[in-house]
């Protein structure tokens, strides 16, 4: 019985990690087609975005969904990624962005800390 109850928590955080996993490096590689894998998603609420910062692959789908009371918007500094989102409401944007990190803000909100980190590999 105390051996099934240590092997609780690793079969917990096994789980948790594996369900996260998706926008990671080791999903297998970017050439693979958006089959089984979904669209990695990034939620705008109260004037941030969550996560603040994520990986994703150059070419991949993002589902950019606004939780928030107000519009928000995904902009990706230098590049033509430019999304609005309406409260309540959810967008495909695709990120055809050349390799790197680059700094994502919402136009609206920006001046009050809505920005974040977008690797993109």
């Amino acid at each position: 019985m105390t051996r099934v109850l240590r092997s609780v928590p690793i079969l917990a955080a096994s789980v948790l990690l594996a369900a996260c996993g998706g926008n990671g490096d080791g999903g297998g590689g970017t050439d693979e087609g958006g089959g089984g894998s979904g669209a990695t998603t990034l939620t705008t609420v109260d004037n941030a975005f969550q996560p603040s910062s994520l990986t994703v692959a150059a070419g991949s789908e993002l589902e950019l969904t606004n939780d928030g009371q107000t519009v928000h918007n995904l902009t990706i500094e230098g590049t033509d990624v430019n999304e609005d989102v309406e409260a309540g409401q959810s967008t495909t944007v695709t990120i055809d962005v050349d390799p790197g990190d680059h700094t994502m803000f919402c136009e609206y909100h920006r001046s009050i800390g809505m920005e974040g980190v977008i690797t993109v590999q």
